[in-house]
């Protein structure tokens, strides 16, 4: 729920109330993109539900049958996006520079998510760390709204408020953690490591040499296969 409501505030100015005064001016695959992000953070707020009321049956067979395949849809549907969003910005010669710092934002958010939900199913059989590797995998998807909701705010974009906020619904579960265990999970500690190492790409990453060369072949090989989509 918590989750569901920063990425509904973070997105609200931008997308909802122009979306609700027929003012939106916005490619469809974004429209898609919506509907599909917030399909997963419903999807998952039920399944957590199932599992808390013990129909653990029920919640196997959703997630079997609908919640991996909604996932690696997300993620599809995420790179399109991504692409669809720094298209503008290509430009006939295609600069490095005109949208290498997206790329990594959006890239990075979605192999974050990628890793941990393959964590997670990988798991599903321990559902201790599967319900654990679950939590950080939609909190990897958090980053976004966050930065919309600093700028909304004539707020700093800085690493600390980033790490601070889009983190925090991994701070809360870790608390849960340690009010109901007496401990913090280690999947949350190696998560949190993991997530805050993913909030750093931007100081060792963006405007390094290899990343420029990397943006640079992404746009060249898969930017003309994503082009007749958007």
């Amino acid at each position: 729920v918590f989750m569901t409501g920063i990425a509904i505030i973070g997105f609200w100015r931008t997308y909802f109330v122009q979306f609700f005064q027929g003012t939106l001016d916005a490619h469809w695959i974004i429209h898609v993109h919506v509907v599909v992000f917030g399909a997963w953070l419903i999807l998952f707020l039920g399944q957590a539900i199932l599992a808390s009321k013990n129909k653990i049956n029920v919640h196997k067979t959703i997630g079997g049958y609908f919640g991996i395949p909604w996932g690696v849809l997300l993620l599809i549907i995420g790179v399109i996006v991504t692409f669809a969003v720094i298209a503008p910005g290509v430009g006939e010669d295609h600069t490095a520079q005109n949208y290498a710092v997206p790329l990594l934002a959006s890239l990075g958010d979605l192999l974050a998510f990628a890793i941990l939900l393959a964590a997670a199913i990988l798991y599903r059989k321990r559902p201790a760390v599967h319900k654990r590797f679950m939590v950080l995998a939609t909190a990897s998807l958090m980053e976004a709204p966050v930065a919309r909701i600093a700028r909304e705010m004539a707020m700093p974009e800085g690493f600390l408020f980033l790490v601070l906020v889009s983190l925090s619904p991994v701070f809360i579960a870790m608390g849960y953690d340690r009010w109901k265990r007496g401990s913090v999970h280690n999947v949350y500690w190696i998560g949190l490591g993991f997530l805050i190492v993913k909030l750093t790409r931007f100081i060792w990453a963006a405007e390094s040499d290899w990343w420029l060369a990397l943006s640079e072949w992404l746009i060249e090989h898969l930017y003309p296969i994503v082009k007749p989509i958007i």
